[in-house]
């Protein structure tokens, strides 16, 4: 459910905190829109138990949160999501923002959601390769008879 573009076969030869400053660059956080909701886990810990939090503003990389607890709502900015590489690099960004996913329900529809894109995109695929193929086979079929389509 991730982005992360594919690296290039030419970095065999980089090193691994090279590797790693490359798939934090690359790194593209899943889609999510102001005024969803997400889980949001304190220390960017996804095995702990989570809040339900209310996406305030989408950023770039992070996002802003209000995080709906007993005690009294937080307000956070820079939440990553879970897979970030930036939180395995800057411990201290899951230590004072935590981390967020989708919530079970959403995570569910967005594979979903993710399978259904692609079945599309192989389908209009074929169709291309299928239209290509029956108007070269036309083309021919026309300059075998001598006949110029309409």
């Amino acid at each position: 459910m991730t982005a992360v573009a594919e690296l290039p076969v030419e970095t065999t030869e980089l090193t691994q905190e090279e590797l790693a400053q490359l798939e934090r660059q690359r790194f593209v956080p899943p889609p999510v829109k102001n005024g969803s909701f997400v889980k949001w886990f304190r220390d960017g810990d996804p095995s702990s138990e989570g809040y339900i939090a209310y996406v305030k503003k989408v950023g770039e990389r992070g996002i802003r949160v209000k995080v709906i607890n007993d005690d009294a709502p937080w307000d956070l900015n820079s939440v990553h999501h879970i897979t970030d590489p930036e939180l395995k690099h800057r411990k201290a960004l899951g230590r004072n923002y935590g981390a967020w996913d989708y919530l079970p329900q959403d995570k569910d529809n967005a594979e979903r959601f993710a399978a259904l894109e692609k079945t599309i995109e192989t389908k209009e695929r074929m169709n291309s390769e299928r239209v290509s193929a029956l108007t070269k086979r036309l083309e021919k079929l026309e300059s075998d008879l001598g006949v110029k389509g309409k």
